[in-house]
């Protein structure tokens, strides 16, 4: 009865009860679970202007729900509660069809034939990689045609490589230069970058164009590494299985972020970004919710609409499980919060906040309990943010100390630089908590609000400039989502989110300048942060330069490049991966690893790429996910999110934001 008078109500445009009834028919309270019943009714609520309903919409489409992007697309194509944008609607509309929506798929090709470059591409890319149509090359090349001669350079660059490799036709030096030679007039990088490729193969035509280019002053902020990763190399293979499944939350497959072992209790934790942290058996059978960030009762309220936000990270303090120690029973939480009502700690001088993220401090009466049965979080750090990007990072404990060292007990914690590089430039500022990595002690008092520690020698605690943050370790990064420590060397390293063009891992020490905003990995950063310069890398000895980068153009990866990891593999239980540091690049899903005690002095070239052998051939963590989701009947993932964690052991964990299943590495069988 009730859904009854909702229904009346939304039909008659009442945004509250649309929004309700998109919830109910979401989560099935009241009716049967209906995703394409949910996403009308708040498809409804969104075109009345409804931000969080849009919010929602934009990241269930980004999860693949092809009801939400169809929903989205038809949005944009309409002008309906968001500016008319027919790149947009065509953006929404191809991934739908990829995933074999044939209403999708029905609109596209319609908008191709009127002209659209945009739904040409579409078209063309679904033909050459048969997501969502036949594979056909001579229906891809056409589309593509049609589209390069309106000057879609995605469309040039992808004919020029059907030319130069043959696919689809024939092998063409000639007809590819020209199509690279035109994506490349409009100061593209990749048809650059191709053409030095060609060039280094030994190509003279492609020497004569590379040449034109420069000549014309093209070119010069180009991807600087025009070599593929691993090129020339054999992949190092290693065994996968899967260890255990993490439940649906919002009808989706868990957005895992981290996990980590408990050895205090003999457990591995794994967080979900939309507010749930779980426990997981050592063998991996027993999965168990300790705990839900995002339950009314302790008024979080986990902001996880955006893409990048929600439950961050958390850490166990290492006295946990001790008994009569400081410590017992403590773990924090970093995670985004829709509550900006309290007065922040940090803000990043913006005009605008977005959300807020919050450090809390949890403690449970009984540590070895299978759910948490402590009282509500003090809250320990509070930061205003600018944008919906690069708002948090991880925490973590130094691993490798003892009770009674200087070092134990303080809480790493990283910061993004709050997405306003182009206008806020904080990560350079040392009176800014954004774009760095802080190191604090969360049983401390001697803070600003009086609710956590910094610690005495923390690089600028004591350095008499009161225009310095004491709570900073390092500074200098734009997004630090991932560090971790070499359990033989104690090197610090950092997998730092590059923007347009590179993708760093860096050693950090106490003090140490990763470079950004000035500088993106080896490369001082032109004006407008979307290209690199090539002259003077690795220039100023202030600097800590990465110690492996590698090019977002690569073409192993897709676009929207972003480093993630980072851990070092001590054990000997899959001998290719001894002595390595392994990190993985998203969306793509792949993972690579170089040297742990011949570290490289940057660049790609030490850089080897991992495949993972399930039983089924060598794949990406990718194309793992595919096939689970194609065996579960499930829409198919295009991207993979992936994160690797550490337990017991050195055993390495992979895990990922699309299918649910937390992953093993093991030996080769």
């Amino acid at each position: 009865e009730g859904v009854r008078w909702w229904r009346l109500a939304a039909e008659q445009g009442h945004l509250p009860a649309q929004t309700g009834l998109g919830g109910r028919y979401f989560n099935g309270r009241g009716v049967a679970q209906d995703v394409a019943e949910a996403v009308r009714w708040y498809l409804l609520a969104a075109e009345q202007g409804d931000a969080e309903v849009l919010a929602w919409l934009h990241l269930n489409a980004e999860q693949d729900l092809p009801d939400a992007q169809v929903g989205l697309a038809g949005m944009y194509l309409f002008g309906l509660g968001v500016p008319l944008d027919a790149d947009e609607a065509v953006r929404w509309y191809r991934l739908a069809a990829e995933q074999r929506d044939e209403e999708a798929r029905l609109v596209v090709q319609q908008m191709a034939e009127r002209g659209n470059a945009l739904a040409q591409v579409a078209l063309a890319s679904m033909y050459a990689t048969g997501q969502g149509l036949p594979e056909d090359g001579g229906e891809a090349l056409r589309w593509y045609r049609l589209a390069a001669e309106q000057g879609s350079v995605e469309a040039q660059i992808a004919l020029g490589g059907m030319y130069a490799e043959g696919r689809g036709i024939a092998q063409d030096e000639t007809e590819a230069l020209r199509w690279y030679l035109l994506a490349a007039e409009q100061d593209d990088n990749e048809p650059v970058t191709r053409l030095r490729r060609m060039a280094e193969q030994g190509s003279v035509e492609a020497q004569a164009a590379l040449a034109a280019v420069y000549a014309d002053g093209r070119g010069v902020t180009d991807d600087p590494f025009f070599m593929p990763i691993a090129a020339g190399q054999t992949a190092i293979e290693v065994g996968i299985m899967a260890f255990a499944t993490i439940p649906n939350s919002d009808g989706q497959a868990a957005r895992m972020m981290l996990l980590v072992d408990e050895p205090g209790t003999g457990r591995l934790f794994v967080n979900d970004m939309r507010g749930p942290l779980y426990s997981v058996s050592y063998n991996g059978t027993t999965v168990t919710q300790y705990l839900d960030l995002n339950a009314d009762h302790w008024g979080v309220s986990v902001e996880s609409s955006g893409f990048e936000q929600g439950f961050q990270s958390f850490a166990f303090h290492p006295q946990f499980n001790d008994l009569g120690t400081p410590g017992f029973g403590k773990f924090y939480t970093l995670t985004d919060t829709r509550d900006t009502r309290p007065p922040a700690d940090f803000a990043s001088g913006g005009d605008s906040n977005s959300h807020d993220t919050v450090l809390l401090e949890w403690t449970a009466e009984h540590p070895e309990a299978a759910t948490y049965d402590g009282g509500s979080p003090r809250e320990l750090v509070r930061l205003e943010q600018p944008f919906d990007i690069h708002n948090g990072g991880q925490l973590a404990f130094h691993p490798l100390t003892s009770p009674g060292d200087a070092e134990f007990g303080l809480l790493y914690m990283g910061a993004g630089d709050g997405g306003g590089s182009d206008q806020l430039f904080l990560a350079q500022n040392l009176g800014s908590a954004f774009g760095k990595i802080l190191r604090l002690d969360p049983l401390g008092s001697n803070s600003a609000n009086g609710e956590y520690g910094i610690p005495a020698d923390n690089p600028f605690a004591n350095d008499g400039d009161p225009d310095t943050l004491g709570e900073i370790y390092a500074l200098g990064m734009r997004n630090p989502q991932r560090f971790a420590w070499d359990s033989t060397t104690g090197n610090m390293f950092v997998a730092d989110i590059g923007e347009n063009v590179v993708e760093e891992v860096s050693l950090v020490t106490a003090g140490a300048n990763l470079g950004w905003s000035d500088w993106e990995g080896s490369f001082a950063v032109r004006s407008g942060r979307r290209h690199v310069s090539l002259a003077n890398p690795r220039g100023d000895p202030q600097m800590t330069y990465p110690v492996v980068e590698y090019g977002q153009l690569d073409p192993l990866l897709q676009p929207g490049s972003a480093v993630t990891g980072v851990y070092v593999y001590r054990a000997i239980a899959i001998p290719q991966l001894a002595n390595l540091v392994l990190f993985g690049d998203n969306p793509s899903g792949e993972v690579f690893a170089f040297s742990a005690d011949n570290l490289p002095a940057g660049g790609q070239e030490a850089i080897r790429r991992i495949l993972f052998n399930n039983g089924n051939g060598p794949k990406t963590v990718l194309q793992l996910i595919q096939e689970k989701n194609t065996a579960d009947g499930q829409g198919v993932a295009t991207r993979a999110d992936l994160r690797l964690g550490l337990g017991p052991n050195d055993q390495m964990f992979v895990l990922n934001k699309r299918d649910g299943t937390i992953r093993l590495l093991v030996a080769v069988r």
